[in-house]
């Protein structure tokens, strides 16, 4: 019988949650984000990065927003809005797994019956590529334009209101 190990932790607005069958990648995965949502490494890590993306006094945007914004309609559209949050706000720049994606997917409530064809997908049709750590993806210039394009098709909607 294979154990399921869940934890989830909660501290002011963020909270990370963590599932698999594997309690060493449970433990890796909250290691690695308690490390990248500590106060000193988020300051320090991309503070010129982190004031050109929002105005002054704003809060970050979380994956939620972030996807909403981007109002995906297919696996491999949500496959590139998860990612490209993961590379711009999850310091993921040089690379996310299938993994992360499965994660993203399950903090927006974004339910794929086969998350990894969703990834092939988005890898056939041009959107992601290999990171330089192996198995790790990147977005390409073409998803980053989709991203782009729905991002500006929002904004101008708004503004056209």
């Amino acid at each position: 019988m294979a154990a399921g190990y869940r934890v989830r932790i909660r501290k002011g607005e963020i909270e990370i949650e963590v599932e698999s069958s594997e309690k060493n990648y449970v433990d890796a995965k909250l290691d690695e984000w308690i490390k990248r949502l500590a106060p000193a490494s988020r300051d320090a890590a991309r503070p010129e990065e982190d004031a050109a993306s929002r105005p002054s006094g704003a809060k970050g945007k979380s994956l939620a927003e972030h996807v909403r914004a981007l109002a995906p309609k297919s696996g491999p559209q949500y496959v590139i809005a998860v990612g490209d949050y993961l590379e711009r706000y999850g310091e993921m720049a040089d690379g996310f797994k299938t993994r992360d994606l499965v994660d993203g997917f399950r903090t927006v409530k974004y339910r794929h019956s086969n998350p990894a064809e969703a990834v092939r997908q988005a890898k056939q049709q041009g959107f992601l590529m290999d990171g330089r750590e192996a198995g790790s993806l990147i977005l390409t210039q073409t998803a980053e334009a989709w991203v782009k394009g729905q991002l500006a098709s929002e904004d101008g909607s708004e503004n056209g209101s």
